[in-house]
């Protein structure tokens, strides 16, 4: 009989199963968001040259505001992961809470 060992060899953390994982996942997002905004910008510049029409008015203050909304719960949310980095329960019930109103808030700006 002979006796099998398993050969122990030290991973590497890019070598890792949760670093792989999310290094797809960013991989895979940038893909995809890069493909949206290429076909925008070439359906933009070949099928509408005059975009936007004449006589239409973009709105750029709204879209301000709605800018700096998903910029605020992005804090809240950041604030919230390093307060559980801390150890700090209540700064992060108090960060996902603000993200939550901030959701709710612009969910409410948007339907008006």
């Amino acid at each position: 009989m002979q006796a099998h060992h398993a050969v122990l060899r030290e991973e590497k953390p890019w070598q890792s199963t949760p670093y792989l994982g999310m290094a797809l996942f960013l991989i895979s997002e940038s893909f995809l968001f890069g493909s949206l905004f290429w076909t925008y910008f070439y359906l933009r510049g070949r099928l509408l040259p005059d975009w936007p029409p004449q006589g239409v008015q973009l709105a750029m203050v709204l879209v301000s505001i709605n800018t700096a909304i998903l910029l605020s719960s992005s804090g809240t949310m950041q604030w919230a992961i390093g307060s559980v980095q801390r150890g700090s329960r209540g700064g992060l019930v108090l960060g996902l809470v603000d993200a939550v109103w901030v959701g709710v808030f612009t969910s409410l700006f948007i339907i008006r």
